[in-house]
């Protein structure tokens, strides 16, 4: 608790009887850091399972020597791992390096989510003007976000706030 502490100055105000950390330098420290965190993990999961959910990996740099360590670290622990990272991103050599080592770890599962179909965006699309989509409105999303549910969702609601979903021609226009 006393290393999470230099990250989390909160920790140390809500807990007081945290150890100080013993002052360390380079892998070291980072090595104490990581077991700091695994061992928070382990505690808080000792009392009921966790789900610790990190969303978009490809944005993290050195963390995910973190997320590697912590995979490996609680194995025996009720806690689940959930990670999220875009597919596109994979070249990035650091999330295939994880993607590789968390692989290797006992219950790995790898779920590859595809974008949403016509069908999809045409609810959404009823369901953010409250009618039925325009027919050839669909297409044309799909087209523009490869059926990303964020994007789609944006672009709906701008179309939508803009006036642009009633007519077909400002969608063209806009995207």
């Amino acid at each position: 608790g006393g290393e999470l502490a230099r990250l989390l100055p909160e920790l140390a105000r809500r807990l007081p009887d945290l150890p100080v950390p013993e002052p360390t330098a380079g892998p070291d420290q980072r090595y104490a850091l990581f077991d700091s965190v695994a061992g928070l993990l382990a505690g808080v999961s000792a009392s009921s399972p966790v789900l610790l959910v990190i969303d978009d990996l490809q944005w993290a740099g050195t963390e995910q020597l973190l997320l590697r360590h912590v995979a490996r670290s609680t194995r025996q622990v009720p806690l689940l791992l959930l990670v999220t990272y875009r597919s596109d991103q994979d070249s990035q050599r650091l999330v295939a390096d994880t993607m590789a080592d968390l692989q290797r770890e006992p219950g790995f599962s790898r779920l590859a989510l595809g974008g949403l179909g016509r069908g999809e965006v045409d609810q959404l699309v009823g369901a953010q003007q409250h009618a039925p989509a325009p027919p050839d409105l669909a297409p044309m999303l799909l087209a523009r976000t490869d059926g990303n549910p964020f994007l789609l969702g944006e672009l709906i609601r701008h179309l939508s706030e803009t006036g642009g979903l009633d007519h077909a021609d400002t969608v063209r226009e806009a995207l």
